[in-house]
Parts: C-alpha cells; structure tokens; sequence
C-alpha cells in the first residue's frame, strides 16, 4: 500500500473503515481490471443487508467520504493513473446488485443507483480552495485538481451523471475576472482543465443540445447562471463552450500563468476542446 494511503489508513479508527482503504488499496496497487473487481466484490460482501438501511446509510456515508479521501491524494502519477483505478472501482460497484434499500424517505437500488454518493460529493464541493479569491497551497491545488479529475472521469465514463459541477469549475475557472493572486488561478484553471479532458466530450454534447441543466436542489437557486464576464445565457451552450475555449487560449497566451505545467495544462484543454469539435477522440492520460 502506498504510503499516502497507509498515512489515511492511520487516522481511521474503526476496523470496517481501514478494511475499505485496505481494499481499496490492494486494488491501487494491482493496477488492474481484476483488482478493480476484486474491491468492488469485498466492498459489496463488507456492506450491512439492505434489511438494515440505517447502516447501510451509516455505510455508504463511510465508503464514499473514504473514496473522495483517497482521490485527493492518490495523484497523477504516470502510467495507469491511480484516478482511473478508483473510476474502475465505482463502476464495478455499480454493476453489482444487492437489493432494494430504503434511504431518505425513498426506496434506491444498491449498487445502481450510488446511493449518497451524490450526496457526499456535493457536500465536498463546498472545499474549493480557490474560492472567492482565497489562496490556496500547493497542497491544496493538486488535491483540489485531483477531485475534479475524479469527478470528471466518473461523469465522462457514464458512471454518473453530474455535469454540473464541471460548469461549476469551468465558471469559476474562466467567467470571473482573474485573482491577482498566481497560485489562485493555478488551482481554478487546473481544476477546470480536468472536466475537459476527461469529460469534454459529454460537456460538448450538452452545449450543442443547449441543455440547461436542472437544480441538484431547489435551495441552490440558480446553479447554471453565468459568471460575470459571461454574458450569455444559463445551462450549457455552444456559445458558452466557445467562450471557455476562448478565455483559455487567452490565460494560456497571457503570460500570467508561470509555470509552465499550468500553461501547458490550459494550452492542452484548447486543443482537446477543437479535437472534440471535429469529431476526434481527445489523447489523455490513462
């Protein structure tokens, strides 16, 4: 087990919680399609009958924060990214059927359904640590940019479907004027950078059909409006993805982005963004 998620496997206390890391782990470690299964099937043996909702949802609330734990460490490592693995896990999970399970007032399918695992993610996505302006460290942008791989690789595999929070990034990233602070704009751009190349494609499909994406919630308000430098209208449309392209290949041509991983990042996802306007798979790692 690598030592990152030996470290996560430390500050858990409960026997079940490190016995999901451990399988998690074994599966990171295989850098396989079986061990992919092999996790899913332990992950799936280790959870309560679904005559037990009450822990099941104590469960499920266990598995999925595990999950988002080890994605923002995990990293982008060479090779098979260690972000695909746990992609693998998921949709080996959801392949599986438990049963029936009655969770907040409605009946869900387990594994189908990932039920709460929505729940957590949203809940997580209030931890952008480039938000209104703050400053975020290192640390802190490659884990920010490591859960957006994740979510974006999850939405463009068809694991789940919440494109939404790649318009959220990708607002964030290029509809707000830029922070005068670099590490801010580092973390929003390579956060943004992600949901194109692992799920520009689904991105692009709904801005062609001009969808416009329903609330996750009635208490968000307006969750597809534009940001302030954009000026046309909420949800996805082509005339928005032109207008990331465009603020891309600006920051990317600027010179305000230094380091030359951030640059390269940005100048990547425009060339992604024209490969999928023409029809083309878009070269990305594994």
């Amino acid at each position: 087990m690598a030592s990152s998620l030996q470290k996560l496997k430390d500050q858990y206390v409960s026997a079940g919680d490190k016995a999901i890391i451990e399988s998690i782990g074994r599966a990171l470690d295989s850098e396989s399609l079986e061990g992919e299964q092999t996790a899913a099937e332990e992950l799936d043996k280790n959870s309560p009958p679904v005559s037990s909702p009450q822990d099941v949802e104590d469960y499920l609330w266990r598995l999925w924060g595990i999950f988002i734990s080890v994605a923002r460490i995990v990293g982008q490592k060479s090779g098979r990214s260690g972000l695909t693995t746990l992609v693998g896990i998921v949709k080996a999970l959801k392949a599986r059927e438990k049963g029936t399970v009655s969770l907040w007032g409605r009946d869900t399918q387990l594994w189908k359904d990932l039920p709460l695992f929505g729940a957590i993610v949203r809940d997580t996505w209030n931890t952008d640590p480039a938000y209104e302006g703050a400053v975020p460290s290192p640390a802190d942008t490659e884990e920010w940019r490591n859960l957006n791989s994740f979510a974006a690789r999850l939405y463009g595999e068809g694991a789940v479907d919440w494109p939404i929070y790649g318009l959220w990034q990708l607002r964030s990233a290029l509809e707000n004027p830029l922070s005068p602070d670099e590490a801010n704009i580092e973390c929003s751009i390579l956060a943004a950078t992600e949901w194109i190349l692992h799920s520009g494609k689904g991105l692009f499909i709904l801005g062609e059909a001009e969808s416009d994406e329903e609330p996750l919630d009635p208490a968000n308000g307006q969750p597809t409006s534009p940001g302030p430098l954009y000026t046309g209208s909420d949800g996805f449309s082509r005339e928005r993805w032109d207008f990331w392209k465009k603020q891309l290949q600006m920051i990317a041509d600027s010179g305000i982005l230094p380091r030359a991983e951030v640059k390269a990042a940005a100048e990547g996802a425009v060339k992604a963004m024209e490969e999928i306007e023409q029809g083309k798979s878009v070269s990305r790692d594994a």
